[in-house]
């Protein structure tokens, strides 16, 4: 299991299999909710938004689990 710190690290970025999402997707996985991502595909992943990393899914058949720490979830 990928560190969560390890999603920010842009030597990482270029050489990971990553999934870029907009702004609201971002923000709603930040939250730890659970928005439809079509990209996705099996194993782990790191979700960027505008090319920099953000936190790390693993998609686990039509589902993902979230790698976001819950301590770091936006509440508002």
């Amino acid at each position: 299991v990928p560190a969560p710190e390890l999603a920010f690290h842009t030597a990482l970025q270029p050489a990971t299999d990553r999934v870029e999402v907009d702004e609201e997707t971002a923000i709603s996985l930040m939250r730890k909710e659970t928005p439809q991502i079509d990209k996705l595909r099996h194993g782990f992943q790191l979700v960027s938004y505008q090319g920099l990393g953000l936190l790390w899914l693993k998609g686990i058949g039509k589902r993902y689990n979230n790698y976001w720490p819950t301590e770091w979830r936006i509440r508002k």
